[in-house]
């Protein structure tokens, strides 16, 4: 299991765990525009930088965006 957080309005991806259920409060404090998502998968060995992803709300799923060079 994997829980994101992102920006709902970017769907950029600003962090993600895999161990640290709960503390819902905490996670998204002074985060207003952020929500919490759990997805059925494990994180991405790709890369550890959320800046790579973002969460496509109709899929529900991670998309992987190359990094700009």
């Amino acid at each position: 299991m994997l829980q994101i957080r992102y920006n709902k309005i970017t769907g950029t991806v600003t962090g993600w765990w895999t161990d640290r259920p709960g503390n819902t409060e905490g996670k998204l404090k002074n985060r207003p525009q952020e929500v919490l998502v759990d997805l059925d998968m494990e994180a991405p060995k790709i890369s550890l930088d959320t800046d790579n992803f973002t969460y496509d709300t109709n899929q529900k799923t991670l998309v992987h965006k190359p990094s700009e060079e």
